[in-house]
């Protein structure tokens, strides 16, 4: 069986593959900017907390040392 294509049958195919084509760009553009968007975020949120634990342990040990010089003071008073 052979199939005659006529003109008219690839351009009404074009009329629908091209903006289905730019429809399809336009929502993996907006997707991928959304989730690029989400990655970032995500990432300053953990860097965030990172610096957080960072500086509380580091507080923590100043606050420790703080305490021993303190003790050390008293008993040399």
């Amino acid at each position: 069986m052979v199939c005659v294509v006529r003109q008219g049958d690839w351009q009404g195919a074009l009329r629908v593959a091209l903006p289905s084509c730019v429809i399809n760009s336009i929502v993996a553009i907006g997707w991928d900017a959304c989730r690029d968007r989400r990655d970032r975020r995500r990432e300053r949120r953990d860097v965030a907390l990172e610096v957080a634990l960072s500086l509380e342990k580091t507080a923590l040990q100043i606050a420790g040392e703080i305490e021993i010089v303190a003790r050390l003071l008293r008993h040399s008073v």
